[in-house]
């Protein structure tokens, strides 16, 4: 007997936080019963991984001197 295999491809932790942000806007386009909390709460959320996700492309291809560069100008006032 066969099993139902559910290994998806190989994805970047980036590729998984814009494919669950897509998700996440393809289920807030429906009505849904929040409060004020709640979506200011989803909305602190979807900020935060678009950050994410935005940090995980300005990382890519970099070497460990340019992260530590690009750590260090995030940090530092200027």
């Amino acid at each position: 007997m066969e099993e139902n295999s559910l290994e998806q491809p190989k994805m970047s932790h980036r590729e998984l936080l814009e494919k669950g942000l897509a998700a996440f806007r393809k289920v807030l386009s429906h009505p849904v019963p929040a409060t004020r909390e709640d979506m200011c709460d989803l909305l602190n959320f979807e900020v935060t991984i678009n950050f994410l996700i935005a940090n995980m492309k300005a990382a890519e291809g970099k070497t460990q001197e340019e992260l530590m560069e690009m750590a260090k100008k995030a940090i530092s006032p200027e």
